[in-house]
């Protein structure tokens, strides 16, 4: 089995929002949360072309964007491979019919692009918000997966997670130069699972459990997304209110200018 990565260098900005600044009081957080148990049916997850192309990051954003539609259809959502892969040409600004060189995206740049919305079939999905998360703070991490179904997070992989994944086993962190972060490359997961021990990446149509120390070391941008505000179910545990003002402010920010609210 080919795999490609396809993430590229982490980009900041100081006017994304800090996504646990609009959590309400948090409920409970499970000690063990698996978002497809809320379908009485299966999610699918298949390869969606990162065999052949390094769109990590579309292929994550279709992973959730799958689970968002899901919930609100109450049936299975697919989407074609060819629209992940028209998007991933699209923000990379390529054209598929010549040869070119295969870049991958930024993850913070595609997010803002899923805000404008992307083209599945005969509709447009978009999310209402997006916000960087610490991936750092494990009450954080996981409240996002519990409450937002799910978090899209960049990894800098070390090599040993290739050989450990065609082996079929937990990612852990191992010494010397095959453990370096970033030693095999920049690669974007969606994550829907975690329980005391481990988390759960979906990743080249499988699940990929990797330890907790190996998510600290090599975990270097995690997003969780609000779906599109028309759909977004009350009790979700995020303040609307505060979201709606944030981004309100943030639209008449020029580049390098401050921000007219503050985060905790």
């Amino acid at each position: 089995m080919q795999l490609k990565l396809g993430k590229n260098q982490v980009r900041l900005d100081r006017r994304t929002l800090r996504l646990t600044s609009i959590f309400r009081e948090l409920p409970p957080i499970p000690d063990k949360y698996d978002c497809d148990s809320q379908f009485n049916f299966p999610i699918e997850d298949t390869m969606d072309g990162n065999d052949r192309w390094g769109n990590c990051v579309v292929v994550a954003r279709a992973k959730n964007t799958r689970r968002f539609e899901s919930l609100e259809q109450k049936k299975q959502f697919d989407i074609p491979e060819i629209y992940i892969l028209k998007e991933y040409w699209k923000e990379g600004g390529r054209n598929p019919i010549k040869p070119y060189p295969d870049c991958g995206l930024v993850m913070l740049d595609s997010e803002r692009a899923w805000r404008k919305g992307w083209k599945i079939c005969r509709d447009t999905y978009s999310i209402y918000a997006f916000g960087f998360i610490d991936p750092k703070i494990e009450e954080d991490v996981k409240s996002t997966i519990y409450l937002l179904n799910g978090i899209n997070l960049g990894f800098e992989l070390p090599i040993s997670a290739l050989g450990q994944f065609q082996r079929g086993e937990t990612w852990t962190v191992v010494d010397g130069n095959e453990g370096l972060a970033g030693s095999w490359g920049g690669h974007a997961i969606y994550m829907k699972r975690y329980d005391k021990d481990l988390y759960y990446g979906l990743t080249w149509g499988k699940e990929q459990p990797m330890t907790k120390e190996f998510f600290l070391k090599y975990c270097s941008e995690a997003y969780g997304n609000v779906d599109d505000k028309d759909r977004f179910l009350v009790g979700s545990g995020i303040d609307i209110e505060k979201l709606n003002n944030y981004l309100l402010a943030v639209s008449h920010v020029q580049e390098g200018g401050e921000l007219p609210i503050k985060f905790r």
